[in-house]
C-alpha cells in the first residue's frame, strides 16, 4: 500500500510540474489546477499518515471554491484571497474529524477481538523531571499470557497495578493492539477542531454575507 501511495505520490508531482512550466503564463489555470492537485496530494499524504495531509487537502478544495466565487463575480480578487485563507483552515478542520473517525472505525475493524487486559505494571520515563508512567497489561487469550505497552506515557489518571481495561486485538496476530483512546482526549481533540471550523465559518458570513 505504502509503494502504491509513493508512486502516485511522485506521479502527482511530476504532474504539478509539468502544469507548472504549462500553464505559468496563465494564473488563473495554474491557481485552479494546482488547487485540484493539492485536494489529492493532501488525500495521498494523510494515506501517509502526514496529519498536515488535511491541510493541503483545504487549501486546495478553498482554492477551488475560491476561483468559482471569482469567475462568477461573486467575490472580488481581494475578497477571495481572504475567503480561501479562512475557508482553507475551517475545511482543515473539518477533514480532520472525518479522517479521525474514519481512522478509528477501520481501527475497529481491523482490531475486532477484545479481551480485558490488567495491569502489571508501570514502567517510569526517566527521561523527565516530571513523573510520567506507561502502564503494562497482561492479557489472556486461549489459555495463553500476552503483554503489551500502553502506546503513551501518563502523567494523570495512571491506572494502578490490577486496574482492567479493554484491549482491542488483531484476531490475526495477538500480539497486535489497539488502545481506545480517554473520552476526554477524543472530546477536546474533536472539540477544537469543531470550535475551529465555526470560528472559521462565522469570520466567512460576517465578511462575505
Amino acid at each position: 500500500m505504502n509503494k502504491i501511495v509513493d508512486f502516485l505520490i511522485y506521479v502527482l508531482s511530476v504532474i504539478m510540474v509539468i502544469l507548472i512550466l504549462l500553464f505559468q503564463h496563465d494564473m488563473q489555470m495554474l491557481f485552479i489546477t494546482m488547487s485540484i492537485c493539492a485536494i489529492f496530494l493532501g488525500i495521498l499524504l494523510y494515506l501517509k499518515k502526514y496529519n498536515y495531509g488535511t491541510l493541503i487537502t483545504g487549501i486546495g478544495i478553498s482554492g477551488v471554491i475560491s476561483f468559482i466565487l471569482f469567475k462568477s463575480k461573486t467575490l472580488e480578487f481581494d475578497q477571495c484571497v481572504t475567503f480561501m485563507m479562512s475557508t482553507s483552515f475551517g475545511i482543515s478542520c473539518i477533514l480532520t474529524i472525518i479522517y479521525n473517525l474514519v481512522t478509528r472505525i477501520n481501527f475497529k475493524k481491523k482490531y475486532s477481538m477484545v479481551v480485558v487486559g490488567k495491569v502489571i505494571d508501570l514502567e517510569k520515563n526517566n527521561n523527565t523531571k516530571k513523573e510520567y508512567y506507561r502502564p503494562i497489561y497482561e492479557y489472556i487469550i486461549n489459555g495463553d499470557s500476552y503483554t503489551c505497552y500502553y502506546p503513551v506515557y501518563l502523567s494523570k489518571n495512571i491506572p494502578a497495578i490490577g486496574e482492567a481495561m479493554p484491549i482491542y486485538i488483531d484476531p490475526n496476530n495477538y500480539l497486535e493492539v489497539y488502545f481506545d483512546p480517554m473520552f476526554v482526549t477524543v472530546l477536546s481533540a474533536y472539540g477544537i477542531s469543531a470550535f475551529f471550523a465555526i470560528m472559521c465559518t462565522i469570520i466567512d458570513i460576517t465578511l462575505f454575507l
